[in-house]
């Protein structure tokens, strides 16, 4: 059973403690957690059950999925070295990525599991307080008060295809008035990589698109990746990506730059070797902010990476199913606005969410509402010989479905309106010697033509 509840707690992601933080979160049964219950007085992680690694691998992927990344597979192989990492982390009450053979119940596949893996370490007073594995992996992305970001870095590797956890609860060795939880998730020396020849993407950023405010804070620093090569995550280090003269700059709608400060890179070897990153002035939820990152070099060459993230408490959730596009139908060609799109209706869809962008990444976003109440959506204000391209989610119980398929359109060459004269109006009289004519806003017109004169006919005496 679980239980909510705001208790005081200890947590650090690298070696040390933290302060004591005041903080909301799920509580769990132990017992209800393992097959075999831990024994860390005489060094027995006890036996987890395959549901706990199942949601840890759940929430692992579900933070994957809104970056757009390859989900990653669980590799049962390594069990044995987590858990035997998170033991040694509850043993001595401490966390330690190469861990001493001192330490009470080290192993060498506890060092193996603890070289390799993000380690959490969480302190209470008893088993009552004890929280549930997905804090792990939202401490991880978060990474609050870890300078280089790194464990977040490692877990939205996109080349990462495997993982596997570990996780111990029990009284310390060495702090025995705490209950200690340790997690190990395993990030690192896989046999293979993700193939990313038919990944789209060119960079991953923290946030992006409408982003968990359950996985973010704003006072510490946000991310940005770059993958150039996806043969390799080795083949996008210094030697091909350059941050030395990068600017950073972030929006709000109404185009007011929120101030950037703390800005920071390096090529450490956290996932791929290559990060920028930095810290923004307040950041509401709700809003949507635009993110420009100017005078990348890659390869030489400066470049531009634009993108836009949103913080909310109805982040998009994954088990719901999304709607499929119907009309007009993918690639459409010659399209005359206006131009209605219409999708599948979603049983007990409580509003439906729209984007559309002339960017196949949509990275800007000319329509983006989330109170549709049917499932079509007409356009009228559209541009002459462009291509748009649309997508649609579905909002239940204050949660987003993921986005549908990507459809597109292009529309036609338009010809021009007749432009319909508002002044001075017809016949009117006592208008003075210099008149100041005004017509109507034609779309795609890009110059007028005026002429004026004496005879309708316009045969004669025509002043243009």
């Amino acid at each position: 059973m679980k239980t909510k509840l705001k208790i005081f707690f200890l947590i650090a992601l690298l070696v040390g403690w933290n302060n004591l933080l005041a903080e909301d979160y799920l509580l769990v049964n132990v017992s209800d957690l393992y097959d075999v219950m831990p024994d860390v007085a005489n060094c027995n992680e006890g036996v987890l059950k395959n549901s706990e690694k199942q949601k840890a691998l759940d929430a692992f992927n579900y933070i994957r999925t809104i970056h757009n990344l390859k989900p990653v597979q669980y590799n049962s192989s390594y069990d044995k070295e987590v858990a035997k990492s998170a033991l040694i982390t509850v043993a001595n009450a401490l966390l330690d990525h190469f861990p001493k053979s001192s330490y009470y119940c080290y192993t060498q596949d506890g060092y193996n599991g603890s070289s390799t893996s993000n380690l959490y370490i969480f302190a209470s007073p008893s088993p009552s307080y004890a929280p549930e594995t997905e804090k792990g992996i939202q401490g991880w992305i978060i990474d609050k008060n870890v300078a280089d970001v790194g464990h977040r870095r490692s877990m939205l590797n996109p080349f990462l295809k495997y993982t596997s956890f570990g996780r111990v609860d029990g009284y310390s060795k060495t702090q025995t008035n705490y209950f200690i939880t340790g997690m190990s998730l395993k990030v690192h020396m896989f046999p293979d990589y993700h193939n990313l020849s038919d990944w789209q993407g060119d960079f991953v950023a923290y946030p992006v698109n409408d982003y968990p405010s359950a996985f973010f804070d704003g006072s510490w620093y946000l991310s940005f990746t770059v993958i150039a090569d996806k043969s390799s995550p080795w083949n996008n280090d210094n030697t091909i990506i350059d941050f030395s003269q990068a600017t950073v700059k972030i929006t709000d709608p109404g185009n007011n730059a929120l101030s950037i400060s703390d800005i920071k890179y390096d090529y450490l070897g956290y996932g791929v070797p290559n990060c920028l990153y930095w810290k923004a002035s307040t950041i509401l939820k709700e809003v949507k902010y635009t993110v420009t990152i100017s005078n990348v070099k890659v390869n030489g060459t400066p470049r531009t990476y634009t993108y836009w993230f949103r913080i909310t408490d109805t982040p998009p959730n994954t088990t719901l199913q999304p709607p499929t596009p119907l009309s007009p139908p993918d690639n459409s060609n010659e399209l005359v606005p206006p131009v209605t799109l219409t999708w599948t209706s979603v049983v007990d869809a409580q509003y439906y969410a729209l984007q559309v962008s002339t960017n196949s990444n949509f990275s800007t976003l000319l329509v983006d509402v989330k109170n549709l109440t049917n499932n079509q959506y007409t356009l009228t204000e559209l541009s002459p010989k462009t291509k748009y391209y649309w997508r649609v989610a579905v909002i239940k119980n204050q949660q987003q479905s993921g986005w549908s398929t990507t459809f597109s359109f292009t529309t036609a060459d338009q010809p021009l309106a007749t432009p319909l004269l508002l002044e001075p109006i017809d016949s009117a009289v006592s208008v003075s010697i210099q008149p100041t004519f005004v017509w109507n806003s034609v779309p795609g017109a890009t110059k007028y033509h005026l002429q004026a004169s004496l005879d309708p006919s316009f045969d004669d005496f025509s002043l243009l």
